[in-house]
C-alpha cells in the first residue's frame, strides 16, 4: 500500500478530491493490517525472529511515512490553488489531523527501536501545526476517522506527539511504550500548549526549526515561534486513576480501550 500511496502523489491530471478519496480508501483498508502487525510485534517480545521483527517494523514505518506525506500532499493542493482544490477546503482540519496522526505513528515506531528520530518529522509536524494556527482552525474539533472517540483537533494531535516524545520512552519496552501512547491519547484533552509560559508547561518547542521538543530550562531564549506545553491538569487526573488502580487492581473500563498490559505493568 505504501507504493500505491506514493503512486497517487505522483499521478497527473487527478483532481484533489479524487486524490483524497484514493488516499482515504487506502488508509481505511490498511487499518486492520496495521493493528495485526502491531499486535504481533508488541506481543511477540523476544520470541520474534530478528528478520521478522525488522520486517514488521520497516513495513509500519514506511506506510506511516507515506500516509503522512499523502495527506500533506492533499493539503498542498489547497495552498497551491490547484484546480478543484475548493472541495478540500472544508476538510482542512481533518486532513491536518490525519497527517499529524500518521507522523505520530511514525514517531512511536522510531521510539520502539530506541533510535534517533528523523528531525524532518518534527519540522513537518511543526509546519502542519503552524499553518493550522495561522488559518485559525488549530482548535477546531473535527472527526478524524469515523467511529467512537474520533473527535480531535490539530492542537490535540500535535500535543500527542510532543508529550509522547517527552515521556521517557527510552526506558520502556515496546509493550509499555504501546500503553504509554494510549495513555497520552486518553489524557490529551487535558494537555496545554500556548505562546506564553504558564503553569503546567514544562517543555518547549520551536515551530521554526526541525528539532525535537525539549525540557524547559531557565535560560531558554524566548522567540515568537516558541510554544510552551505540558500535561496541564492531566497530572492530577492521572494520580487519581493510579489510586483507583492501586485500590481495585483493575484498569478502569474507559481507559486505554483494548490494552493488553496488566495493571501491575
Amino acid at each position: 500500500m505504501s507504493l500505491w500511496l506514493d503512486a497517487t502523489r505522483m499521478a497527473e491530471d487527478i483532481k484533489p478530491q479524487r486524490i483524497y478519496e484514493i488516499i482515504d480508501l487506502l488508509d481505511t483498508a490498511a487499518k486492520s493490517h496495521q493493528r495485526k502487525l502491531a499486535m504481533e510485534y508488541v506481543g511477540g517480545g523476544n520470541r520474534l525472529q530478528r528478520f521478522k521483527e525488522q520486517r514488521i517494523w520497516s513495513t509500519i514505518v514506511e506506510f506511516s511515512g507515506q500516509l503522512g506525506a499523502a495527506y500533506e500532499f492533499c493539503l498542498a493542493q489547497t495552498v497551491l490553488g490547484v484546480p478543484g482544490y475548493g472541495a478540500l477546503k472544508p476538510l482542512l482540519p481533518t486532513l491536518t489531523c490525519r497527517a499529524l496522526r500518521a507522523l505520530t505513528l511514525e514517531l512511536k515506531w522510531a521510539l520502539m527501536r530506541y533510535g534517533p528520530v528523523d528531525p524532518t518529522l518534527w519540522g513537518r509536524s511543526a509546519a502542519l501545526y503552524s499553518k493550522a494556527e495561522q488559518d485559525g482552525f488549530v482548535l477546531e474539533l473535527c472527526t478524524v476517522y469515523p467511529g467512537p472517540w474520533s473527535d480531535s483537533s490539530v492542537q490535540r494531535e500535535y500535543l500527542k506527539a510532543l508529550m509522547l516524545s517527552m515521556s521517557a520512552t527510552d526506558s520502556l519496552l515496546p509493550r509499555k511504550l504501546e500503553l504509554a501512547e494510549r495513555i497520552v491519547a486518553d489524557f490529551s484533552g487535558y494537555f496545554v500548549l500556548q505562546k506564553q509560559l504558564a503553569k503546567g508547561c514544562h517543555y518547549h518547542v520551536d515551530l521554526s526549526v526541525a528539532r525535537s521538543p525539549a525540557r524547559l530550562v531557565e535560560r531558554v531564549t524566548t522567540l515568537p515561534t516558541m510554544r510552551y506545553f505540558g500535561p496541564g491538569a492531566a497530572s492530577d487526573v492521572v494520580e487519581k486513576v493510579i489510586d483507583t488502580i492501586t485500590e481495585t487492581g483493575a484498569i478502569p473500563s474507559n481507559l486505554t480501550s483494548g490494552a493488553t498490559t496488566s495493571p501491575a505493568s
